[in-house]
C-alpha cells in the first residue's frame, strides 16, 4: 500500500507540476499575444509614417518641379531684357556716330557759310 501512496503522491505531484507549467504557458501565451498587438500597432504606425512620408516627398517634387518651372522663365526672361539692352546699346552707339557725322556736316555746312558770307 506504501508503494501505491507513493506512485499517487507523485502523480499529484506531476499532475500539480504539469498544472503550473500549464499556467506559465497560458501567461506566457497571453504575453505574446499582448506583444503582437504591439507589434501590430508599432507597424501600424510605421505605415501611417511611410504614407506621411511618401504625400512630402510627392508634395517637395512637386515643388521642385514647379520652382524648376519658374527659374526657367526666370532665365528666359533674363536673357531677352539682356538682348534687349544689348540691343539698345548698340542702337545707341549708331544714334551717336550718327549725330557726330551730322555734327561733322554741320560744322563743315557753317564754315562753308562763313566762306561765302566773307
Amino acid at each position: 500500500m506504501g508503494n501505491i501512496q507513493q506512485v499517487i503522491c507523485e502523480l499529484q505531484h506531476d499532475i500539480s507540476r504539469i498544472a503550473e507549467v500549464n499556467k506559465e504557458s497560458q501567461q506566457q501565451t497571453h504575453d505574446s499575444v499582448a506583444n503582437v498587438g504591439q507589434m501590430v500597432e508599432t507597424l501600424r504606425l510605421v505605415g501611417d509614417a511611410v504614407t506621411t512620408t511618401t504625400r512630402m516627398n510627392l508634395q517637395i517634387t512637386s515643388a521642385a518641379e514647379e520652382q524648376s518651372s519658374v527659374a526657367e522663365e526666370i532665365i528666359r526672361s533674363v536673357t531677352l531684357i539682356r538682348d534687349t539692352t544689348d540691343s539698345l546699346t548698340e542702337q545707341a552707339a549708331e544714334s551717336a556716330s550718327v549725330n557726330d557725322a551730322l555734327n561733322q556736316l554741320t560744322a563743315h555746312q557753317q564754315a562753308l557759310m562763313q566762306r561765302f558770307q566773307a
